[in-house]
C-alpha cells in the first residue's frame, strides 16, 4: 500500500515495520549483546502473542499521522488518518486472503488509482481488494500475527541505556541510530521493553531532525479480539 513514509520506515510495509537502523561503531561488544539479547526477547514474545494492538502517531515531513492496527488470530483491522486528507479503514481475513478496504475519495484516488469520478462514487465504502490489484501485495504484507514483525532489524539496536518510566511504565530503553540514506539523514531510534520479565516491547520512537519523528506503542497483548468481516461482495476497481 503506498501511504506516507514516515523518516525511514517501508513505504509498503505494515505500521510495525522499520528499516535503515544500523549498529553504532561506539558500542562495546557486552552491551551489545545485551541490547540484541533484549530485543529479540521482545521480538520472541509478540510472535508468541494470539492479540495485540500498535499505534503511530507523530509528525513527518509537516504531516501528522495517526495509524492504528489490531492483530487477532484469524484477522487483522487497520485504520489510518492525516492531517493532508488520507484516511482508510482495512479489515484482512489470513484464512481466504481476503482484504477489505474502505476509504476516503482521497486516498481512493492518490493511492489506489481510481478516477476521480468514480472515487467520488466509491468513497467510504467497503470493497474487496482483489489479488491481482498492483496494491494488494503491499497492502496486506505483515497484517498478520506471523509477519508482524517482517522488516524489523531487532539486531540494529547495539547499546542499553537507564530503567526509566514510559507512558507509566517501567521500562529499559534500546538505543540505535538511523543510518542516512537517500531517504534521508542519520537519526536516532529507541526501543522500549518492559524492565521484567518476559520481556515485551512497549514502544519505538524514531527521530531525524530535517523530517520529524513518530512513536510506535504495542499493547494489549493477548487480549480479546473481536474484528467484523465487512458485508460486501463488491470489488474494487481502477
Amino acid at each position: 500500500m503506498r501511504r506516507l513514509q514516515p523518516l525511514l520506515l517501508s513505504a509498503t510495509v505494515s505500521i510495525l515495520t522499520f528499516a535503515g537502523i544500523s549498529a553504532s561503531d561506539a558500542a562495546t561488544p557486552s552491551t551489545r549483546a545485551e541490547a540484541h539479547k533484549l530485543a529479540f526477547a521482545a521480538k520472541a514474545f509478540v510472535l508468541g502473542v494470539h492479540s495485540f494492538h500498535g499505534a503511530i502517531t507523530g509528525t513527518v515531513n509537516g504531516v501528522s499521522i495517526n495509524e492504528h492496527i489490531t492483530f487477532g488470530a484469524q484477522s487483522t483491522q487497520q485504520s489510518f488518518v492525516t492531517n493532508n486528507g488520507l484516511s482508510f479503514n482495512i479489515v484482512y481475513v489470513d484464512a481466504t486472503k481476503t482484504l477489505y478496504l474502505k476509504a476516503n475519495a482521497a486516498s481512493l484516488e492518490n493511492t489506489y488509482g481510481v478516477t476521480v469520478s468514480s472515487a467520488a462514487t466509491e468513497a467510504n465504502r467497503w470493497f474487496i481488494l482483489p489479488h491481482n490489484n498492483s496494491n494488494y501485495a503491499s497492502a496486506v504484507s505483515g497484517l498478520t500475527l506471523a509477519t508482524s514483525t517482517e522488516g524489523m532489524d531487532f539486531g540494529a539496536f547495539t547499546s542499553v541505556g537507564p530503567v526509566t518510566t514510559f507512558h507509566g511504565a517501567h521500562v529499559i530503553e534500546l538505543l540505535g541510530k538511523v543510518a542516512a540514506s537517500a531517504n534521508g539523514p542519520a537519526g536516532n531510534v529507541t526501543l522500549y521493553v518492559t524492565a521484567g520479565l518476559p520481556t515485551k516491547p512497549v514502544a519505538m520512537t524514531q527521530s531525524v531532525a530535517s523530517q520529524g519523528s513518530y512513536t510506535l506503542m504495542w499493547s494489549g497483548f493477548n487480549t480479546k479480539v473481536s474484528i467484523a468481516t465487512p458485508a460486501t461482495t463488491s470489488i474494487l476497481r481502477n
